[in-house]
């Protein structure tokens, strides 16, 4: 056996190599021609062998060496890859590194040799001689960098992400975008089977201190009335975080400002006095802010004792973890102090406790939505780097009861954590060890390779796990039997720390396994799920308004800088807000979308100068339309068939709501200009993009015509539709013969699209948007008057085609 293998391993030993060492076996043996046995020459005819001297044939010679030219134009297909391949291509695109190509101690050990044998046969590259003027050395490194700040903020880890990520200045931050690898697909997989991380420390934390009473009489008058109150006694346990809406003071439910997520801080004992974290995002950040300074002082003669209102951004560190694989990743990273010191108190070691009991767990979606767990754990730079144990199938009988059991009733005595006290935190960033010192103490280590222990000496971080999952956390619940499930994608932890620990807690997570993400891939995620994102899919808020502007303006831009022959000409399409979605215009110019009074001037497009698009940005004006929230006032909606029933039935509902909290009821409401946001699903193929228009279908046979296509069975691979979905260009729309090329549609035109495209999750073509609330009711009213059998049945046109997408209406609340 040892002479045949040249005693390499034997073959019977196979199955206990690991897939990494099979793999170079193969590539080993591809590239190897072994030897073949000789069977020496024969006549054709039965004369016995051939004798030394005699002639040779040509056909013999061939018959008989058949093998070995077989076996040598099989290796070198087989070795063609080794061939044409270089080193550093070989590796995984996310092991692949920039300066690998002229550095070879960036590359693999095993890799070294062969990129050193690739760059003696290079040719060397000319060096040209270039005269440039070299930049003074900054004094100061830290002085320089708090220049570059001038005016925008850097979150920790921004060096980290400017290295590897597409970066933007937006809401006042420098945030990263995407990664600069092509990562749509790879952060789609991820986040559905792996652990996807996000830093969104750039949402803004405000601080409220003073009687639990009065925090809650100044939050009522600003918060949505239809939601859960802020003094609800499911949150101000401090066990819980929840979610509202912000509204301008008294202004429910037209003046939408943004939705918050808020958390109370536990108390040890009773007491009146509390402290409650608002986190909101930044482009309304001082907005909200000065609205809630505002309401204090108003309500200031009223309230019992002087409420403190803290801007506490840039003293908490927040990242955000989606996935399956969140929790088996924390739970390698995240060590209590109490498992390595036995002088912790008896709350931290219940929370560790806990911890360790829910290490099994698949999935946070198991646990009660929004739970909180508060701990104090060990430096993670200590045991760095970490790795996460691979999944097993096999949990005893008793994690498994013990999982249950937190899982039906989550404890009330493990959301405290030192987090909340000020002056810890500071004393946290002031005693934080050097990372040179833990080198030194590495290299003083006598074992080499060894991960040292923790000590009473080292630092200990007090940090907040939150539970993030559920309907309220992903923008609203959808209503109806068609409503898509939600899925993993955008449900995880979300991680709070003291500040100047963002980078330690990074880099092991990156290590660890975690794949990086920005915010376009945030908001794929919740494109994902079917859900919109703040403030690109909010109508009827400023900061909504703003971003759509400065949208506009990028995309109109480009648009202009193209030649006539290589553009769209939505003149002839009779489009007349190609760019943006006029939630604002379609309610202010009735129900018939009226293209042709109101078309795109290029010429004003090439004039514009920045100081204007400035001025559109910076608007201060309320939007004219507001957004219509809530499973029951849109079920309300639903259930009446006129705008006056709506009206009065809705009037009653908010009256009673509003009385709850003792804050004065609205007089009126105007319908005519309320948004619903909605889903849209294409039955077919092809995929909705952003500022699509909406039409409802009230034509009949025109209804059937559409609703006959939904029923008939795609003949097409779904695999194969949703590959060429996704890759379709923008032109190819309008060649589609199940299409409707009809550009005086006489439909009413009721909604846009914020967003769309194919989506990976539902395997077809998927927006978010909104829709008049009397263009849902007309639809509802369509529905029951001729008895369709197919509900909320649209029809889609993007903005570079006449034609139109049947496609199936779903509304979120």
């Amino acid at each position: 056996m040892s002479s045949s293998n040249n005693g390499k391993r034997p073959l019977e030993d196979n199955d206990s190599l690991t897939g990494k060492e099979k793999r170079r076996a193969k590539n080993r043996d591809a590239r190897q021609i072994g030897p073949n046995k000789w069977n020496g020459f024969r006549k054709t005819n039965d004369d016995g062998p051939l004798l030394i001297g005699s002639p040779i044939n040509e056909k013999q010679l061939a018959s008989a060496h058949i093998n070995e030219i077989n076996s040598l134009q099989s290796s070198i297909r087989k070795a063609s890859f080794a061939i044409t391949t270089l080193a550093f291509q070989s590796l995984p695109r996310g092991l692949r590194r920039r300066a690998a190509s002229h550095n070879i101690n960036r590359l693999p050990l095993r890799l070294r040799v062969k990129a050193t044998q690739e760059m003696a046969l290079s040719a060397p590259n000319p060096t040209k001689m270039r005269r440039r003027m070299r930049k003074p050395r900054p004094k100061s490194l830290v002085e320089e960098y708090l220049r570059r700040q001038g005016n925008k903020k850097w979150l920790e880890t921004h060096m980290w992400h400017t290295k590897r990520m597409k970066m933007t200045d937006i809401w006042g931050y420098r945030l990263a975008l995407y990664p600069n690898i092509k990562s749509e697909r790879t952060a789609y997989k991820a986040s559905k089977h792996l652990s996807m991380l996000h830093d969104a420390s750039y949402m803004g934390c405000i601080e409220m201190s003073g009687l639990m009473s009065d925090i809650v009489r100044v939050l009522n008058s600003i918060t949505d009335s239809g939601l859960a109150s802020v003094g609800s006694a499911r949150y101000t346990k401090g066990q819980r975080i929840g979610h509202t809406n912000i509204y301008k003071h008294l202004g429910y439910p037209t003046k939408l400002v943004c939705p918050v997520t808020f958390l109370w801080r536990p108390t040890q004992a009773e007491s009146d006095d509390a402290t409650i974290w608002l986190w909101v995002h930044p482009s309304v950040f001082d907005e909200v802010y000065t609205s809630i300074r505002h309401v204090v002082q108003t309500y200031q003669s009223g309230l019992m004792q002087e409420l403190q209102v803290v801007d506490q951004r840039g003293d908490l560190v927040r990242f955000d973890l989606f996935g399956p694989r969140s929790t088996a990743l924390l739970q390698s990273i995240l060590d209590p102090v109490c498992e390595a010191s036995p002088l912790t108190e008896e709350r931290e070691q219940k929370s560790a406790q806990l911890w360790r009991d829910i290490s099994q767990l698949r999935s946070s979606s198991s646990l009660p939505p929004g739970c909180v767990l508060g701990m104090t754990v060990q430096d993670p730079r200590i045991k760095f780097p970490q790795k996460v144990p691979p999944r097993t199938s096999q949990i005893p009988k008793e994690t498994d009861l013990r999982i249950d059991q937190i899982v039906r009733q989550w404890p009330t005595d493990v959301a405290y954590s030192d987090i909340w006290d000020k002056q810890l935190r500071r004393d946290i960033q002031k005693n934080k060890i050097k990372d040179n010192d833990l080198n030194k103490r590495r290299e003083d280590q006598k074992s080499n390779g060894v991960k040292f222990e923790f000590t009473e000496k080292d630092s200990k971080i007090p940090i907040l796990l939150i539970q993030r999952g559920g309907a309220e956390f992903s923008g609203g619940t959808s209503t109806g039997k068609n409503s898509a499930n939600l899925i993993e994608v955008t449900e995880g932890w979300s991680i709070i720390l003291p500040r100047s620990w963002g980078v330690a807690f990074w880099k092991s997570f990156v290590f660890a396994g975690a794949r990086t993400c920005g915010l376009h891939n945030v908001r794929a995620m919740h494109f994902e799920s079917g859900h919109g994102v703040f403030p690109f899919d909010v109508p009827g808020t400023l900061a909504y308004e703003a971003q759509s502007i400065a949208s506009k303006n990028t995309e109109r831009s480009i648009w202009a800088k193209k030649p006539p022959s290589k553009r769209v000409n939505f003149e002839k399409l009779g489009v007349s807000h190609p760019f943006e979605a006029p939630f604002e215009w379609l309610v202010n110019n009735g129900k018939t979308d009226n293209s042709k009074n109101k078309i795109l001037d290029v010429d004003k497009v090439k004039d514009e100068n920045t100081n204007e698009n400035e001025h559109q940005i910076q608007k201060t004006q309320d939007p004219k339309c507001w957004l219509l929230q809530g499973d029951r006032l849109i079920s309300l909606l639903l259930s009446c068939r006129t705008q006056e029933e709506a009206t009065q039935k809705l009037l009653k509902e908010m009256s009673t709501q509003m009385s709850k909290r003792d804050l004065p009821c609205p007089l009126s409401l105007d319908l005519d200009h309320a948004l619903v946001k909605v889903r849209v699903k294409y039955t077919g193929r092809r995929k909705p993009h952003p500022n699509a228009m909406i039409f409802l279908i009230e034509d009949q046979k025109e209804y059937e015509k559409h609703a006959q296509k939904c029923k008939e069975p795609n003949s097409t691979n779904k695999s194969k539709v949703g590959h060429q979905d996704a890759n379709t260009n923008a032109n190819e729309d309008a060649d589609s013969d199940e299409e409707m090329d009809t550009s005086d549609h006489p439909n009413q035109h009721i909604g846009y699209l914020t967003n769309g495209g194919f989506s990976l999750s539902v395997g077809g073509g998927l927006g978010i948007g909104a829709c008049t609330a009397l263009g849902i009711q007309e639809i509802r009213n369509l529905d029951n008057r001729y008895n369709r059998k197919t509900k909320m049945l649209v029809l889609v046109r993007n903005t570079n085609t006449s034609n139109f997408q049947p496609a199936q209406l779903q509304l979120l609340a």
